[in-house]
């Protein structure tokens, strides 16, 4: 749902002659025929499937890991990561494992893969596996007040997760600025605008129902009568219904206001400088539509300046420069064609980018 390749699975009902044995999760398995089929591949792959190379070697991931260990702050370096790690989904691997307080892991339970070739799938991506310690699902893993980032990712050299791959290259990642504001970014895009995390609901005693919330419909749709079946008992949704609660759920832990309670802010990875608020998020519009743009800034007394793009650039160059492209907000924007609208705020203050808010509108005929 996050744009990104994973295993699918089925609920499946096992006979082994004629006798009921229960219901099991059939999954795709990761190793190189999984990639291949998903990516149209013909090459070999590398595959790391929690500590073991199943297929290829580690080579190429030793060359990653010591261009995570130089100074990220320095743009060469960073360039020279992003030619071997896809950030938008290290990103979102990360943030989903971060919001569903992943149980398990990083120790453990993880993937990473890359094509054997110089072409756009040569870069590492990770994949999501065995996740049934998310969202204290299970009842003996992590609390929705658990701070993965700081437990599990960000820890001290004395701590077991400090040498773990996963946790070394979320660690080195967010020592990098250009990182620290995609993260935000990806933040922005799923957890706010109807995004695929944003588990608030959409129209309070409406009918509509959060991202998250339709899944569960469907979960509980399609296993339900399973569970019902073998345990007697309805599917229990209440660590969902948990962690999604308004004021009490994950995303008051993430990105709450009181102290404690400001995890991704604490950790750098979401900045004060809040992302610009659009008055309508994409889809069909009136033609002429008048686009509004609105700012904040969590400090008190500090204000920022709105930029932003309508031919698909970000308003923000690699550095912290301001892209040429970048117009400077100044009232409503008429649309008038297809188009992508990206912005950002710039404190005017500390010159701090605020993530990314970004639509596609289409104004009618």
């Amino acid at each position: 749902d996050m744009g990104h390749v994973g295993a699918r699975g089925l609920f499946c009902s096992l006979y082994v002659n004629a006798v009921y044995k229960g219901v099991f999760n059939l999954c795709e398995r990761f190793r190189e025929p999984f990639f291949q089929a998903h990516y149209a591949s013909q090459a070999s792959w590398d595959v790391d499937y929690s500590w073991t190379w199943v297929d290829g070697d580690n080579t190429v991931f030793q060359q990653l890991l010591t261009a995570l260990d130089l100074n990220l702050t320095n743009l060469t370096n960073w360039r020279a990561v992003t030619n071997k790690l896809d950030i938008d989904n290290s990103a979102d691997y990360y943030l989903l494992n971060i919001y569903a307080a992943m149980w398990d892991w990083p120790g453990n339970n993880f993937v990473i893969a890359r094509e054997r070739s110089t072409g756009p799938d040569s870069r590492f991506r990770f994949a999501v596996w065995d996740a049934e310690g998310a969202f204290n699902a299970i009842g003996y893993s992590h609390p929705v007040s658990y701070n993965t980032i700081t437990t599990d990712l960000v820890v001290p050299s004395t701590d077991p997760n400090y040498w773990v791959d996963v946790a070394r290259i979320f660690r080195r990642l967010a020592s990098g600025p250009e990182f620290r504001l995609r993260f935000a970014d990806r933040v922005n895009y799923h957890l706010f605008n109807g995004g695929i995390l944003d588990d608030r609901d959409p129209d309070g005693a409406g009918p509509l129902k959060s991202h998250f919330g339709q899944r569960l419909t469907e979960l509980v749709q399609e296993a339900g009568a399973l569970v019902q079946y073998n345990t007697g008992q309805p599917l229990d949704q209440s660590a969902f219904n948990t962690w999604t609660a308004s004021g009490s759920g994950r995303r008051s832990y993430l990105l709450g206001a009181a102290p404690g309670r400001q995890m991704l802010r604490d950790a750098g990875l979401w900045p004060l400088t809040e992302p610009p608020v659009f008055s309508r998020y994409g889809g069909a519009v009136p033609p002429g539509y008048g686009l509004s743009l609105t700012s904040s800034v969590a400090t008190p007394g500090q204000t920022a300046t709105l930029y932003y793009t309508l031919e698909g650039s970000d308003p923000r160059l690699a550095g912290g420069g301001r892209h040429p492209a970048a117009q400077t907000y100044a009232g409503p924007v008429a649309l008038n064609q297809v188009l992508t609208v990206k912005a950002r705020a710039r404190n005017n203050t500390t010159s701090e980018w605020s993530p990314l808010t970004e639509a596609t509108f289409a104004p009618a005929a």
